[in-house]
């Protein structure tokens, strides 16, 4: 079932709700999203989640547009780029220094945050993973042959 608003349309941002009462609660209304807005060929529907041919041309000659602004260092209102925001190097593609630094200081937050909860037993650590050895600095048996199985394979 689509959750939706009091005037029957469907609420796009309440996945934040969601995802703050359970994780489950988020997956479960994710399933229900609607997988296509019925117009295909557009960003739009690319974004509502259709899959089909046209719609990944559009969303990929959107994207290198897109992209094409941000190397020119032009927002879309013809604003010039805020450099040292992770977001920059993000969805600019900005490289400059300033945002490097600022956006590895977000992941490096990111990950002390993921630990933390996992010491805390608010999260779990994917055992046997890649991810739980190099994000969450499991040392576990299983964690270790993982990240041993991946490095052999590169």
């Amino acid at each position: 079932m689509v959750q939706t608003h009091p005037a029957g349309k469907r609420a796009p941002f309440c996945y934040t709700r969601h995802m703050q009462s359970s994780p489950e609660a988020a997956l479960a209304w994710l399933r229900d999203i609607p997988r296509s807005t019925g117009k295909h060929g557009t960003p739009t529907s690319y974004n509502a989640g259709c899959r089909c041919d046209d719609c990944r041309a559009a969303h990929r000659e959107a994207r290198e547009r897109w992209q094409a602004r941000a190397k020119a260092g032009i927002t879309k209102r013809g604003r010039d780029l805020p450099h040292g925001q992770p977001y920059t190097y993000t969805n600019y593609g900005c490289r400059c220094e300033a945002c490097t630094h600022a956006h590895s200081r977000c992941l490096a937050e990111q990950r002390d945050r993921a630990r933390a909860e996992a010491a805390a037993g608010l999260r779990a650590v994917p055992h046997g993973t890649w991810t739980g050895y190099g994000y969450y600095r499991c040392r576990c048996d299983r964690c270790k042959s993982a990240a041993k199985a991946l490095r052999k394979s590169r």
